[in-house]
This record gives structure tokens, C-alpha cells and sequence, in this order.
């Protein structure tokens, strides 16, 4: 199963024909491999949809979609991510990113961004991720 990250929606939605998206039109075709979404990639989406047609016909879409979330229990492990990146010089993300990074550690599932944060962070963070 596949996370897709908040970046890779909001290019597809905004006709952005980047690597990713591609493979995300990829695996849907295929159907092969489940694409899941979290409640922060959804919140982070749909906030940036102004026109409420348009939002509650994306948040529709989401609702078809697995939705995984990280585990509430899970904040220690989160915080110990954080402190190895810290250690390791890299900057550190934004919250909703670290969420959408235990998310996947929590279920043992692929992230599909584009966000070179990601790819940096799995440097010192046991994430898997999409080749885009």
C-alpha cells in the first residue's frame, strides 16, 4: 500500500504532470498496488481549495480511499525520528510531515512524494519510498 503525500495530490488536482503524478496514474491504472491517503494530507489538500463545489468533490474522492492514520501512541517513536535528524544536520520538517512519516512507519507502508525532504529524512528515518 502506497501513502501519497499532500504535494503529489495537489499537483494532480492542479494538472502538474510531474514524476510523480505519473506514477500515481500509474499504480491507479494498474490498480496493483492500494493507494492510501492520511487525515493530514487530506486537511492540508482541501485547505487549499477555495471553491466549496470543488473541495467537497475532492473530499468525496478521499472518502473512496483507504485512510490510514499514525497511531497516537506512537509520539515517543516520532520524537526519537526527529532527534536522529537533528543529530544527522538535517533540518527538521513541519509537523504535518513527521505525521504523514509515522503514519507510513506505522503501517509499514511506501510513501509517493515529491518533496525532497522526504528522501533526506530516510537518511535517518527507516522510511520507504516510492521511486519517482
Amino acid at each position: 500500500m502506497i501513502l501519497v503525500d499532500t504535494c503529489v495530490w495537489i499537483d494532480l488536482l492542479q494538472g502538474r504532470r510531474t514524476a510523480a503524478v505519473r506514477i500515481l496514474e500509474q499504480i491507479e491504472e494498474r490498480a496493483e498496488v492500494e493507494i492510501c491517503v492520511s487525515g493530514i494530507i487530506i486537511f492540508e489538500v482541501l485547505r487549499g481549495i477555495s471553491d466549496p463545489r470543488r473541495r467537497r468533490f475532492v473530499s468525496d474522492v478521499f472518502a473512496t480511499l483507504e485512510r490510514r492514520d499514525y497511531r497516537h501512541g506512537s509520539m515517543h517513536e516520532m520524537l526519537e525520528h526527529e532527534s536522529a535528524c537533528r543529530r544527522g544536520g538535517l533540518s527538521l520538517p513541519r509537523l504535518g510531515d513527521w505525521l504523514i512519516i509515522q503514519t507510513a512507519l506505522d503501517h509499514d507502508l511506501e510513501i509517493l512524494s515529491s518533496d525532497e525532504d522526504f528522501v533526506k529524512i530516510s537518511s535517518c528515518v527507516p522510511i520507504r519510498l516510492a521511486r519517482v
